[in-house]
């Protein structure tokens, strides 16, 4: 097969194992054939080298229709020191993007959740013509930073307003 991804998958399409591993997917050609085998319903183990899961998921959507991610890669095992560190399932929705309100803004989003917690890590959608990847858990930790700044904000004004109180009754019993 010399090395060729291309040969390999022909191969594969005539023999239908249940699953292949392709390792060190690097290049375009090598992304291309694993989408073309995956959609032709074989089951693919593909390897990517990342320092973060989420890059490995990245590396997907340059390449392909995001419309398409959560049907070529559906689960993703990042391995970190010989261990599995974590484990995601990519599922794809139509709704309003976390943070946002209006429901005109209603799209189709490839939702990242971890698999053991069922939380949702990252949120994946195109707005305008760019492809947005939103990590939901520095946006809870910015939230929880934004009632606190809320709070502070609305006892020092009311601790203001009560100072202005107490000025403007001394001032009333002064005479003029």
């Amino acid at each position: 097969l010399e090395g060729d991804f291309e040969k390999s998958a022909e191969i594969l399409l005539l023999i239908r194992p249940d699953f292949t591993i392709f390792d060190e997917m690097r290049k375009q050609r090598d992304f291309q054939v694993y989408v073309d085998m995956r959609l032709a319903g074989v089951g693919m183990v593909g390897v990517i080298h990342a320092s973060d899961p989420i890059d490995a998921i990245q590396r997907f959507i340059s390449k392909i229709d995001l419309g398409l991610l959560p049907y070529i890669v559906d689960t993703v095992i990042f391995i970190r020191d010989g261990r599995v560190d974590r484990v995601y399932e990519l599922r794809q929705t139509v709704r309003v993007p976390t943070g946002m309100s209006d429901r005109d803004l209603a799209r189709p989003i490839v939702e990242v959740v971890d698999l053991e917690t069922s939380r949702l890590e990252y949120e994946i959608y195109v707005f305008g013509e760019q492809v947005t990847v939103v990590k939901l858990s520095d946006r809870e930790i910015k939230a929880v930073d934004v009632e606190r700044a809320v709070s502070v904000v609305s006892r020092t004004l009311g601790r203001l307003l009560r100072d202005f109180q107490g000025g403007l009754s001394e001032a009333s019993q002064t005479p003029c």
